[in-house]
Parts: C-alpha cells; structure tokens; sequence
C-alpha cells in the first residue's frame, strides 16, 4: 500500500483512509436530513468556491442565488465564476495534486490549526 510522501500515516493505522470514507458517509447522510429539514422552513443550502491557489472569482460578482447554484453544480471545482474556471484548474494543477488528496479530520491527525483549544495545545 502507497503512502503519499507529504501526507505519510501513522504506523498503527492499518489501513489508512478506511475512516475518513466512513465519516464522510455519515457527514452526507446527516446533511441530506438537514437540508430536507430545512427546506420545510423554505431555507435552501447554497456554496462555491471563491478563491484555489490565489485565483479568486469576480469580487464584483452580480448574480442570482438560483444561477450561482446552477454555475457551480456544473462546474468541476464549484466556482460560480465561469471566467476563472480554467485558471483554477491549472492552480491545482501546478501544485501537482492528485484528484481526492486531502487530510482525513480524525481526532489526533489534522495538520491545520484548529479551533478546539485541546487540540490547539497539544499542536495538533
């Protein structure tokens, strides 16, 4: 099994990515109940992408809430501006990323600060 040089595993974890898989099932699970919930108050959930690899759509973007959807539903990296798509692409591309490269947000492995304050502490 192949252990990406800059995101290496911890050594007791067996088969890495396994529960990352898992909690992202439950995550959408918990989020289609949400939005069902919601909806019946006639709140619709709506996000995109605004800035990868410092391209940042149009600050002055002037659009409906119903055409950003529809941008960024056909859109490969969620952007609702159609005029940066392109560049965004060769962002991530230019940092050699691989499609579906991220961290896994399990307690003890986040390489990003935090806002829980044990984590935090401990540098995690």
């Amino acid at each position: 099994m192949g252990v990406h040089p800059r995101w290496p595993h911890h050594p007791a974890d067996p088969q890495p990515g396994l529960g990352g898989a898992r909690e992202t099932t439950a995550r959408v699970a918990a989020a289609g109940v949400a939005k069902r919930l919601l909806a019946e108050f006639g709140i619709t959930i709506l996000s995109h992408v605004t800035e990868i690899g410092g391209v940042h759509i149009a600050p002055d973007l002037d659009v409906t809430g119903e055409e950003l959807r529809r941008r960024a539903e056909s859109s490969e990296v969620r952007r609702g501006d159609p005029a940066v798509e392109a560049a965004m692409i060769a962002a991530i591309d230019a940092k050699g990323c691989e499609p579906g490269l991220g961290f896994e947000p399990r307690a003890g492995r986040f390489t990003t600060r935090s806002s829980s304050p044990r984590r935090a502490a401990s540098g995690a």
